[in-house]
């Protein structure tokens, strides 16, 4: 699972790219990673979750966090890492 091993700097440019309205596969040649990971994360962008919120999900990412660390519902892990194995659908 791939998506595990992205960075707090590559997830805050998927953000950006998905606020700047660009889309998934042109976001994805521009950062020279998969379309499907990019993909994956703009779902969880779409359901309203926060940049935050999902790096803080990774446990082995935690501690490389700049940010405050967020703490989450069982429930809310459970629908981010859904979303990211089914790929958002």
């Amino acid at each position: 699972m791939s998506y595990h091993h992205i960075n707090i700097n590559q997830l805050t440019n998927i953000e950006s790219n998905y606020y700047l309205g660009i889309n998934a596969r042109e976001c994805a040649r521009r950062m020279n990673i998969g379309k499907d990971k990019v993909y994956r994360y703009y779902c969880l962008l779409k359901q309203g979750l926060t940049v935050e919120e999902i790096y803080s999900t990774y446990k082995q990412n935690k501690h490389r966090c700049g940010r405050k660390e967020r703490v989450l519902s069982e429930q809310k892990l459970k629908k981010i890492h859904e979303l990211l194995d089914q790929g958002g659908h």
